[in-house]
């Protein structure tokens, strides 16, 4: 009995070890990436967060921004004062997202709004054991 063995053309097969070397890199590179920036001790200064835009200014865009009501915080203190921050301003604390950056949510805004609520937003970043708050 003779066995017959189906293989990629030699041209294909050179273009997937290309993709394949290049889908590793990359994954490589992503990596590395996320690790330099989850040890770098540097910290982003506080940066003051633009309000939401007018109706008018989304004209360009074909859906609209929707707001949730989950926080990223990078709290200075660890765990505890994680858990004290959001207390004091009525948040759930979710957990550790990265070291020295919590998971936050607020009950009292809906799961999806066109309306940025900055009142929160204003209140963990004018805390002093705040360095930085992201919405997402």
């Amino acid at each position: 009995m003779e066995y017959i063995f189906l293989s990629y053309p030699p041209n294909l097969t050179r273009s997937l070890q290309i993709y394949k070397i290049c889908s590793l890199v990359c994954i490589i590179f992503i990596t590395v990436r996320l690790c330099c920036c989850a040890t770098n001790n540097q910290t982003i200064p506080k940066q003051n967060v633009p309000t939401t835009p007018e109706l008018s200014d989304l004209s360009h865009n074909k859906r609209k921004a929707l707001y949730t009501p989950y926080w990223a915080v990078e709290i200075k203190g660890g765990e505890k004062a994680a858990r004290a921050i959001a207390e004091k301003y009525g948040f759930l604390y979710l957990g550790e997202i990265l070291p020295g950056i919590y998971h936050f949510k607020h009950n009292r805004i809906s799961k999806r709004s066109l309306r940025q609520n900055n009142y929160y937003h204003d209140q963990l970043a004018n805390d002093e054991q705040v360095d930085l708050v992201l919405v997402f």
